[in-house]
């Protein structure tokens, strides 16, 4: 205590002697082992700095900036400023400390108090001794103002007193090789540097304590002691972003924001500020595919593949996917298809398909910088939308979680960020990718698909499950999840029972995510309370792990894995400074994050971590509560009637775009949302009308008296467009068999009666139960039962009484045909159908005339009378004979017609005779 209090007199003595040579213009040169002081630079006077959280030294890098150039004092302090007298680090080096290095500490002196002060001097320590473990740098860091702090390296009087409610800022500088550290490469590693405040009698009022990392090592050079670097991993999330329920895009306004922070082109958003952090070399991004299509002008009607679910979005779910080429993506992505011509809008209120407006000038920027950057990353595609994982998996409902992981692969081939899945010859275009060994391009670690993150990590056994049985392999995990120790990057999970009820669940990894470090990155770049010292410890925290600090290290090399957490408020410019130092520093390698020690795509696990972690049966995610399970059943019911028109509809676009909204509204980002409900409440009225619109209308009682039947059954449409549907039919009795179901296509806002042919084989009564189904077997609306009464007998009695009518009618022909040949005259043949013409009479009118013949007689000539042989001539003038059977001669019955003269005549063919 002495030595302390002789140390701190000597001080104010250098800084008093200090202080009386500025005033005379001149100040001593350092001479070895004297303590340095740097020359007086104080001027009072107005400053901008506005108490602690003002910008001061600490808002760059101190190395660069001039060792004279020490902020004016009095500016005003905080509001919430201590009623004391308070020191605190403003900046600190966050890089390696080298021998011809300067270290740099910026300080900030606040007086709380109501009476100014005076005297005041800023001390600079040194710990001179290694500080090996992690649990010593914490020690070190969280001791108290009175606890032993090291040597004094450097002082600093303050010149002028300090007014109450006011800030002074400056800056201590000293050169590296003025610390009197070991310069042997052994030496490498931590050390504590403390700043004090001490008043004229020497009294310590405040402390603050930081971190540096002491490298005497050449440049290049590995660092001593260290056969292998220390994994190190960073995930970047570049998520936050709630879809629009109804769009199941991002809207304009709010993207625009996101990027540009209301300002155009200057990346102030949540968004353009992460994607500058994200660009450090060596981190891992948690991308979330639907930022990819809200940013993209071209997103709008789907393409050809997306007509399907399966086409669309279906994706085998545990596939690495290879980046493709930085340009492929980079002028919007994929042009999309447009729909069909003449296609035409559902007149129900289903959801229409997506189409985005134009995007302004700074997103679509932001969306070509990041498509550019990806192949140089790791990217964790999440499910579409960032499906909340737990809340699903409390609601049991699997297909949305698969619907987003299909729809954000399908977000990342229209990006150009991933190749189209290739198909076999023998495969159709809807079904999943053969299994093929993941693939990786570009000069990163391409895009993975089976990488899980759930709100802040938790994961339960359920979700668990529920992610490998579709697929992922691996989970980023917080390192409470469970339970796992301390610097390890990954352990096996026990998922327990699958989501369907199985014994077992499929093998998944988690990929632990180290608490200390990712807080101290969070300290470090947080917008508006970025805290150097945690930077400055963040690079020590690597720097024990690569030298086998961790208790749980016994061989291989060490892992750290730091996530980011969602909805980062971050400093870009300070966050890269940390990164860049944390990833490049000599005893680190920045990893992907599946490929740390233990991870799917590392090596082997390290020590303390080959075993099996449990995990929760439940994790609930709260706060805020998990999205409501009575929506998200009615959503996945909803989902499922979609996947059932597949095929159907001719333009598949009003499907998709439904699919994409019933998945929006399971999105992680609206937890916590009031409207949320209701949005989504509006989306499911809207995919019912669309599944309703295609359905069987119920008919009457069918009576069947054949052994073959068609049943009539009618197929009401009420889209705006045509669709293929198949009537399958199906008996409940064996007397009545389904001969084949029937496809047909139904107009748009119309309806068809579609005949289902049935084979009777028995009588009785039956029911005919009808299925209206897509052309891939998807069922469509409820089943139709239409009763079916067979009466075979009815068809033996009708053909009996048609055989028996018809065995009359040619009865009564016999008969008719029988009495016209009795009453036909004796002798009397056939009647020509010609009548006779009659002597002296011309021909028929129309008919030519015909020349006498030679002897034949004419008109004015009367032929010669004849008589029978054994006759005598009749007289002249006597009336011509008349044969005793002539018909005309014999007495005619009471009602019978005369006898045709001419006929007779005609059959003869004797001349008729006429009277002068």
């Amino acid at each position: 205590m002495a030595e302390a209090r002789r140390g701190r007199a000597a001080v104010a003595l250098v800084a008093l002697v200090a202080g009386a040579a500025g005033a005379l213009g001149w100040a001593p040169a350092a001479r070895a082992g004297a303590l340095p002081t740097p020359p007086p630079t104080q001027q009072p006077g107005p400053s901008d700095a506005q108490g602690p959280d003002a910008q001061g030294p600490g808002a760059e890098d101190p190395q660069a900036q001039d060792p004279s150039a020490q902020r004016p004092a009095d500016a005003p302090a905080a509001e919430d400023a201590p009623e004391a007298v308070e020191v605190d680090i403003t900046a600190l080096t966050s890089a390696p400390l080298r021998p011809d290095d300067v270290l740099a500490v910026g300080v900030r002196v606040t007086n709380g108090t109501d009476e100014p002060v005076e005297g005041l001097t800023a001390e600079l320590r040194l710990q001179p001794d290694l500080l090996r473990t992690r649990d010593a740098l914490g020690a070190w860091s969280g001791a108290p103002d009175d606890a032993a702090a090291g040597e004094v390296v450097l002082g600093e009087p303050l010149l002028q007193p300090l007014a109450p409610g006011r800030v002074r800022d400056l800056v201590l500088r000293l050169p590296a090789d003025g610390l009197g550290l070991p310069e042997d490469d052994a030496s490498w590693g931590p050390r504590g540097v403390a700043v004090d405040v001490v008043d004229a009698r020497g009294s310590r009022l405040s402390a603050d304590r930081g971190l540096v990392v002491w490298y005497p090592v050449a440049d290049g050079a590995a660092a001593p002691g260290v056969d292998d670097p220390a994994r190190v991993g960073v995930v970047v999330p570049l998520t936050g972003a709630a879809p629009d329920v109804r769009t199941a895009l991002v809207p304009d306004a709010e993207m625009a924001d996101l990027v540009d922070g209301g300002s155009a082109g200057s990346r102030e958003g949540p968004l353009g500020r992460l994607l500058e952090l994200a660009a450090v070399p060596g981190t891992t991004w948690a991308l979330d595919p639907l930022l990819l299509d809200s940013s993209d002008p071209g997103t709008g009607e789907p393409s050809a593949g997306e007509a399907s679910p399966d086409a669309d979005d279906r994706v085998e779910p545990g596939q690495q996917d290879g980046a493709g080429e930085a340009g492929d993506g980079a002028d919007g992505g994929v042009p999309t298809t447009a729909p069909p011509a003449g296609a035409t809008a559902p007149t129900t209120g289903a959801p229409r398909a997506v189409t985005a407006a134009e995007p302004t000038e700074g997103v679509a920027a932001w969306r070509s910088d990041l498509l550019a950057a990806a192949p140089d990353h790791q990217v964790l595609a999440l499910p579409r939308g960032d499906v909340d994982l737990l809340s699903v998996a409390a609601a049991e409902q699997p297909s949305l979680w698969a619907a987003g992981v299909r729809q954000g692969r399908a977000s990342l081939v229209r990006a150009g960020l991933v190749e189209p899945p290739q198909q076999a010859d023998d495969q159709q275009a809807d079904d999943p990718p053969a299994d093929a060994p993941p693939t990786t391009g570009g000069a990163g670690a391409g895009v993975r698909t089976d990488v899980v993150w759930s709100a802040r990590g938790e994961l339960g056994e359920r979700a668990a499950a529920l992610a490998a049985d579709q697929g992922a392999v691996a989970a980023l995990l917080a390192p409470t999840a469970g339970g796992t120790p301390d610097g390890a990057a990954a352990v096996p999970l026990d998922p327990g029972a699958g989501a369907a009820g199985d014994d077992e669940g499929a093998a998944l990894t988690g990929l632990v995510g180290d608490e200390d470090l990712a807080t101290l990155l969070e300290r470090a770049a947080t917008r508006g309370e970025g805290d150097p010292r945690a930077a400055a410890r963040l690079l020590a925290e690597t720097a024990v792990l690569a030298r086998g600090g961790s208790p749980d290290r016994s061989g291989g090399p060490a892992g750290a894995l730091v996530v980011a957490p969602r909805g980062w408020d971050v400093d870009p410019s300070a966050g890269a400074r940390a990164l860049t130092a944390l990833l490049e520093a000599p005893w680190t390698r920045a990893t992907p994050a599946t490929d740390l020690p233990g991870g799917p795509g590392g090596t082997a696990a390290a020590a303390g971590s080959g075993r099996e972690e449990a995990l929760p049966e439940r994790a609930d995610g709260a706060p805020p509560p998990p999205l409501d399970r009575d929506v998200l059943d009615a959503a996945a019911s909803a989902l499922a009637a979609t996947d059932a028109l597949d095929g159907t509809l001719t333009d598949g676009a009003p499907l998709t775009a439904a699919r994409r909204s019933l998945v929006a509204a399971a999105a992680l980002a609206h937890r916590g949302d009031d409207g949320w409900a209701a949005a989504a409440g509006a989306v499911l009225r809207d995919v019912a009308a669309l599944s309703d619109g295609v359905r069987l209308l119920q008919g009457g009682a069918v009576t069947v008296v054949g052994s073959q039947a068609s049943v009539p059954v009618t197929v009401s449409n009420d889209l705006g467009q045509d669709v293929r549907v198949v009537v399958a039919a199906a008996s409940s009795s064996p007397r009545v068999r389904v001969r084949q179901d029937v496809t047909t296509t139904v107009a748009a806002a119309s309806r068809t009666q579609v005949l289902v042919p049935v084979e009777a084989v028995g009588g009785g009564d039956a029911r005919l139960l009808l299925q209206l189904r897509s052309p891939e077997g998807g069922a469509l609306g409820p089943q139709v039962v239409v009763p079916v009464r067979v009466r075979l007998e009815w068809a033996e009695w009708g053909t009996a009484g048609v055989a028996a009518l018809g065995g009359l009618v040619l009865l009564a022909g016999l008969v008719r045909s029988v009495r016209r040949v009795r009453r036909r005259p004796p002798g009397e043949g056939p009647r020509s159908p010609e009548p006779a013409v009659a002597a002296g009479a011309g021909p028929p009118p129309g008919s030519p005339a015909r020349a006498p013949t030679a002897g034949a007689p004419t008109a004015a000539t009367p032929p010669a009378r004849t008589s029978p042989p054994g006759r005598p001539p009749p007289e002249p003038g006597a009336p011509a004979a008349q044969p005793a059977d002539d018909p005309q001669t014999r007495p005619r019955r009471p009602g019978a017609p005369p006898a045709r003269r001419t006929g007779g005549a005609a059959r003869t063919g004797a001349p008729v005779e006429e009277s002068p």
